[in-house]
């Protein structure tokens, strides 16, 4: 840039464009051409002054003559207004290209360097090693070529330059000699022979001074300020890029603190160097005068170069926990598929998985990012001979390199000297670095760089202390204290000592380091500069915890430990102390209780005129604003820690007084060890486990029983072992217990060690087996811990009280009865016998659970495969010895299969003692021996495990509840009428085993040897029977009296003879089945007679068919409760002979009547044959009579039953009132008798 010349104002917009033209060529002729078009747009007013600007451009594609430059300046974009006249300029030439290169720099220090004299250095005279070829002869003869050399900016040509010959493998030597060399400022011209060949290549040297560090980093941000340009003649070069400086780039000082005097902070140098420096180098830093090095505490970091460009490295990362050999590998700067030996510190892979800890997420550049180990680095601090008050810090490397074009950064400790060392140093000195390698057994520069210090303040005392959290009992009896763990939320006491007064429109910030969260912030108190704030009663410390096994837990031991008295302590009671005086205001805040409104609506806290903000971004910050002049604060902050330690560079706090916008105090405090947060979650999941050699089932989840933990960890950091600890239900037990995963070495009670392998962001799945599960159940706690063990176990990561699973309560099924449907007769016979397979029932569910549930809850049922459930008519009561206390109501009852019921119980569930009764309706179809597939009842109340469980489930036969298989039988038998005998055949089709038999027939029918049984059947006992093969036998049995539609006759297969009951007791069988027998079939008859109630001695007509072939000769005829005694004789006033009206006449019927006057029998002299037959009696009325039935019943000469009608329905009787007769009569007489 020319010299005085500024560069245009910032925010100025540069565009390009091209626009039609019309030109006169070389011929005269007008061509159309596009003209290019720079366009610069002022976003704001420029003020009057000298401008230039630097624009790279393309020349046109062939030689050509210097064309015109038009500047002209326009009122806007739309270059319509002009404000000043435009102005040409003629530009260059384009000539013909020249090819040219400037030789790229020799190995420092290497034979090649020295011959050629080349330093590479900053600020010294140096040289540079062109080459040349020109494309076409040199117009010139004789005499010499001027060859003009343009340098990047900052280089400077002497005056009398130096330009030599100089011979390289493809040069070829010059025509003559070189003539002089001039130089001006950064251009320089050397007269060369003219006789030039195309196809020959010329070298030469010339000497240079390069540009000072200072003005190399002003330069930096020119495109253009490496950059050569070669003249000779008609011909130009494009543009060249010089040789590299050896230069460390990109230097950039960062402290931690700015205090003057302050604590030591680490500092962090970062730089990128030019050259490689091979193993052996060192790394040298002055620091400016005063700074005191730690050299102890030198960390350096190398990352990025050549390993962000290795595509192992981003093919590793799509996988971490799969891959595990692919990547970069810093020590031997390789890119490769596998580890090769390679040291897991410096291999992308291994690195990627250490720094995790703080992402799930893990870019290249972290994967690339390599912390030198301890033993391949040594620093150390050596006095400056000229000053003992600057101090220098070496850092040798053993094996690795600094290698070009990779980034590193040293962090060290330092401590500042006063404000007075600082201002009375000139500027104070910069930071100066350089890298070293030993030649001849002298440390030698290589590359070398700078950076500005920064300003020192006095300053303020700042001290932040964490609150600890209550102590914990160990099982020893001591306590200790739980280490700060990742995510966990506490109480911070900030104390800041101001070195200056607080005043009016200043400020005092406080800026956390990355991890924790502000939740809450306030004053507890302000005091005066000369007073001091209030402290706090120190306690004596405790030891941090260590392996959560050796916690207390409560449920583990009786023993109570005695609780120890403070002797700080002078009284138990809360104390409110006030003081004052005339030089100290002490003003204590607990809460926070101003309102938005107020004078201080945006303040998080406010005390004595102080404003107090809290706010959390990128990072967490406090700001104090104030009109008191105070000197001394005291804070107290809520904060969530963050996940896992930082940076040892971030992990500070730091407060900084401000005073309009200038920082006039500051100091850091040092953060404190946080332990990471284990990520990890335990499940219960029993089920079916095959390994190896071993086959288990683990199927139960309720409390009390054995089943399978899983562990699903995802650690941050690597660790040898596994800790897992059983706090709550009491009585959880690993005794026993092996894993999927490592190897167990401890197993005792609710204790586990585990020695397993774990990587960082590796994910784990361990199962535990079998474990038996807590007491009673509820919801689980866990510690867990991440160890490694050497001759201590440390603790890597933990989470304390782990909130697990929810474990299921036990549910006991108390009893289970089937209740019948009543089919196919109702009767209570038929309801008291065992539910069968392939009937329907009720089953009865008694039950209790362990754990309480929610209302709403969910309760499923599910039955064996060979069952059918309905949701029909479900009912669900709490009941007490069998009876109902209270009914509970169910909804949303479903049956989602055949085999399972489930319904919402609307009303919350009691834990026992209480017990719960569900029926529902339910079938089996298939007898499975013994004791028949499972059930399983589990209740729901929002949880992913159930509240409580049946586990794998339970049998019906509680209580005999499992229904019976079918007893097919077959029975042959006649139709007998009521009162007859006949013989029956019992066939039973072939039965499962041997049982006693028993068979029921019909009520009233009549059995020989049969006793009398339940529900008026009589009972006999085939005895003990082999039914395997079937079974048959006859019975003569007699028919029941009484017309009935009940012919069902049982046959029980039972354990034991129960033909004689005791009272009261109940049929018990093994199997049991009922067939239809013959139904008692009565004999055809009718009744007639005049329907008039009261009637005294009317005709009563019986008409009947005789089916039996047998000596008829009596006919008993049993009149209906009312009616009077049927009678062979005409009304009272009439004599004469009997009469038999209709066919019985010829058969000689007479009459006798029963003492008791129950019954009338007809008798014959004659055998009735088979036939129908009629015949009269008299008989009196009743007044009324509800449905009226005469007994007809036919016996032989010996009184031997026939037959029988036992139920003839008389005619009804017409009502007195609507036929008001007194002592009506009806005489029937012979149509031969006069009158």
């Amino acid at each position: 840039m020319p010299d005085g010349a500024n560069p245009l104002p910032a925010g100025t917009e540069c565009h390009y464009r091209t626009v039609e033209m019309a030109l006169l060529d070389s011929g005269g002729v007008v061509q159309s051409v596009a003209a290019p078009v720079l366009l610069l747009l002022a976003t704001s007013p420029w003020p009057g002054a000298l401008y230039a600007v630097e624009v790279l451009a393309r020349n046109p594609p062939t030689p050509s003559a210097a064309g015109t430059w038009t500047l002209e300046v326009f009122e806007d974009s739309s270059e319509i207004t002009p404000l000043l006249l435009s102005a040409t300029a003629v530009g260059c030439p384009v000539r013909r290209v020249l090819s040219a290169e400037l030789l790229a720099a020799p190995e420092p220090y290497g034979q090649q360097a020295i011959d050629w004299e080349v330093t590479g250095q900053p600020g010294t005279l140096d040289h540079v090693v062109l080459e040349l070829q020109v494309t076409e002869r040199p117009a010139v003869e004789g005499g010499h070529l001027p060859l003009r050399i343009v340098a990047p900016r900052g280089f400077l040509f002497e005056d009398v330059c130096s330009a030599k010959e100089l011979r390289t493998e493809e040069s070829t030597p010059w025509p003559g000699l070189l003539g002089d060399c001039h130089g001006r400022g950064r251009e320089a011209l050397i007269q060369v022979p003219p006789n030039l060949e195309p196809l020959n290549r010329y070298s030469l040297r010339i000497a240079v001074v390069n540009p000072s560090y200072q003005e190399l980093q002003n330069l930096q941000r020119s495109s253009s300020s490496s950059l050569w340009f070669l003249e000779l003649g008609e011909e130009a070069s494009p543009p060249l890029v010089g040789p590299r400086l050896r230069l460390l780039l990109d230097i950039r000082v960062e402290p931690t603190s700015t205090a003057a005097q302050g604590r030591t902070a680490p500092v962090a140098l970062a730089f990128v160097p030019s050259s490689t420096v091979p193993s052996g180098g060192r790394l040298r830093v002055t620091a400016p005068q005063g700074i005191e090095f730690n050299p102890s505490s030198c960390l350096l970091v190398e990352s990025g170069g050549a390993c962000e460009q290795c595509s192992a490295v981003a093919e590793a990362l799509e996988d971490l926990a799969a891959t595990n050999a692919r990547g970069w590998c810093a020590s031997t700067s390789e890119c490769s598929e596998e580890a090769s030996g390679c040291p897991e510190d410096y291999f992308s892979f291994a690195v990627a998985l250490s720094t995790a800890q703080q992402s799930e997420s893990v870019s290249v550049g972290a994967s690339c990012s390599f912390q030198l180990r301890p033993d391949d680095l040594s620093c150390a601090a050596l006095a400056d001979l000229g000053s003992q008050a600057t101090q220098s810090l070496t850092l040798q490397l053993s094996q690795m390199q600094f290698v070009q074009g990779r980034r590193y950064e040293l962090t060290v400790h330092i401590r500042n000297p006063s404000v007075e060392v600082s201002e009375n140093a000139s500027g104070w000195e910069p930071w100066q670095l350089q890298t070293e390698k030993l030649v001849d057994g002298t440390w030698q520069p290589l590359d070398v760089g700078e950076a500005p210090s920064y300003t020192l303040v006095p300053a303020l005392g700042l001290d932040v202390e964490p609150q600890p959290g209550a102590p914990v009992r160990l099982r020893n009896g001591s306590e200790c204290q739980p280490a700060l763990a990742g995510e966990d939320a506490g109480a911070v006491h900030v104390s800041l000592d101001l070195a200056t007064p607080l005043l009016e429109g200043d400020e005092l910030l406080v800026w956390l380091p990355p991890g924790p969260r502000l939740s809450s912030c306030q004053l507890v108190s302000v005091s005066p500069l000369q007073s001091t704030p209030p402290t706090s009663p120190s306690s004596p410390s405790l030891p941090f915890c260590g392996d959560p096994a050796e916690l207390w837990i409560d449920w583990e031991m009786q023993t109570t430990w005695p609780v120890e008295p403070d002797p700080n302590a002078t009284s138990t009671e809360p104390t409110t102390t006030t003081s004052s005086s005339s030089t100290t205001l002490t003003h204590t805040r607990t809460s926070t209780t101003y309102s938005r409104a107020q004078a201080f609506a945006d303040c998080d806290s406010v005390d004595a005129g102080l404003c107090l903000t809290c706010h959390c971004e990128a990072d967490c910050e406090l700001r104090l604003a104030g009109t008191q002049a105070l000197g001394k604060v005291r804070l107290q902050l809520e904060i969530v820690q963050g996940q896992s330690n930082t940076h040892g560079v971030e992990n500070y706090w730091r407060a900084a007084h401000q005073r309009s916008g200038i920082t006039v105090a500051s100091e850091v405090a040092s953060g404190w060890a946080v332990r990471p947060r284990l990520r990890a979650a335990v499940h219960l999941s029993g089920g079916l486990v095959v390994e190896p050699g071993i086959e288990a089932a683990y199927l139960h989840l309720s409390a009390g029983s054995k089943s399978i933990l899983t562990l699903e960890l995802t650690p941050r950091l690597a660790a040898s072992h596994l800790r897992v600890v059983a706090v709550s239900p009491p009585e959880f037990d690993f005794t026993g217990t092996g894993s999927n995963a490592g190897l167990v070495l401890e197993a005792s009670g609710p204790r586990l060690l585990l020695a397993l392998s774990m990587q960082p962001w590796t994910r784990r799945e361990i199962q535990l087996l079998p474990v038996r599960l807590g007491r009673d159940g509820g919801h689980t706690t866990f510690h867990l811990a991440t160890m490694n063990q050497g001759v201590e176990k440390v603790v890597v990561e933990e989470v304390l009280n782990l909130q697990g699973f929810r474990l299921p309560g036990s549910l006991e099924c108390l009893e289970a009865r089937l209740s019948r449907q009543l089919l196919p007769s109702e009767n209570a016979l038929v309801a008291s016998l065992p539910a069968r397979l392939g009937e329907a029932a009720w089953l009865s569910l008694t039950f209790s659970s362990g754990q309480p549930a929610k209302a709403m809850a969910r309760l499923t049922l599910a039955a064996p495969s060979t069952w059918e459930l309905q949701a029909g008519g479900a009912s669900f009561a709490e009941v007490e010895v069998g009876e109902v206390l209270r009914a509970a109501l169910l909804a949303n009852m479903t049956s989602f299969t055949t085999s399972s019921f489930s319904a919402t119980i609307v009303e919350g569930l009691f834990a026992r003692p209480h017990a719960y009764s569900l029926m529902v309706w339910s079938l089996s179809f298939s007898y499975e021996v013994p004791p028949g597939s499972l059930w399983r009842l589990d209740i729901f109340d929002g949880g992913e495990l159930p509240v409580a469980t049946s586990d794998v489930g339970f049998s019906l036969p509680l209580r005999g509840a499992w229904p019976l298989p079918l007893l097919s039988l077959q029975l042959s038998m006649g139709s007998p009428p009521p009162g007859g005998r006949t013989f029956a055949r019992l066939v039973l089709k072939p039965w499962l085993r041997s049982s006693w038999l028993l068979v029921l027939p019909p009520p009233g029918w009549l059995l020989s040897n049969a006793t009398s049984g339940p529900e008026g059947r009589m009972l006999k006992s085939l005895g003990w029977q082999d039914l395997t093969g079937g079974f048959e036998v006859d019975l003569q049995v007699a028919a029941s009296l009484e017309t009935t539609t009940d012919a069902a006759w049982f046959v029980l297969a039972a354990a034991r003879d129960q033909q004689r009951l005791e009272e009261g007791e109940a049929l018990a069988a093994e199997s049991w089945g009922f067939v239809d027998g013959a139904n008692v079939a009565p004999m055809w008859g009718s009744v007639k007679h005049a329907n008039l109630a009261g009637l005294n001695l009317t005709a009563l007509i019986f008409t009947m068919r005789l089916d039996q072939e047998a000596q008829v000769g009596i006919i008993r005829i049993t009149p209906p409760e009312g009616y009077g005694q049927p009678s062979c004789l005409d009304a009272a006033t009439v004599r004469g002979e009997p009469r038999w009206p209709m066919s019985l006449r010829r058969f000689g019927p007479y009459c006798q009547e029963s003492a008791n006057e129950s019954f009338t029998e007809v008798l014959l002299t004659q055998p009735l044959p088979v036939g129908s037959w009629a015949f009269a009696l008299a008989i009196t009325l009743p007044d009324a009579a509800e449905d009226p039935r005469f007994r007809i019943e036919v016996f032989t000469v010996e009184r031997e039953l026939v037959d029988a009608a036992t139920a003839l329905a008389a005619p009804d009787l017409l009502s007195a009132t609507l036929w008001p007769l007194t002592a009506p009569e009806l005489i029937l007489r012979s149509r031969t008798t006069a009158g």
